[in-house]
């Protein structure tokens, strides 16, 4: 039995690094530019080019997995796109989207976040 648990906790980190390296990667092969997303379509190179500086976007692809790697085992999730607040402070507002404890406000922040952009309903 302890040989098992021992097992599996060791395959505990290739799993959450696999993981990890899966959703770093899908962040980077969604169409779009990030810092044109947070700026608007109106901003000009140098907002554009103080963005990427500001969020790391300006360095190799491998620093920022390593940044990336960081901060989530910190709990830094980041700024939320459209409230501009902590993802994490607002998370933990919120819990899951069937938490019994979620407030109206939440229930529609969590059905308004799973919708694809454009979506009405």
């Amino acid at each position: 039995m302890i040989a098992y648990v021992t097992r599996r906790l060791l395959l505990i980190a290739p799993v959450l690094l696999g993981v990890s390296l899966g959703s770093f990667a899908l962040l980077h092969l969604v169409p779009g530019d990030p810092a044109m997303i947070l700026a608007g379509q109106e901003a000009t190179e140098e907002v554009l080019a103080r963005i990427r500086h500001e969020h790391g976007l300006d360095q190799p692809l491998p620093g920022q997995f390593v940044v990336y790697l960081g901060n989530a085992l910190r709990g830094n999730l980041g700024i939320s796109i459209q409230s501009r607040q902590p993802v994490a402070t607002f998370r933990s507002r919120c819990g899951s989207p069937s938490s019994p404890s979620s407030s109206p406000a939440c229930s529609e922040w969590w059905r308004a976040s799973s919708r694809p952009p454009g979506a009405t309903r």
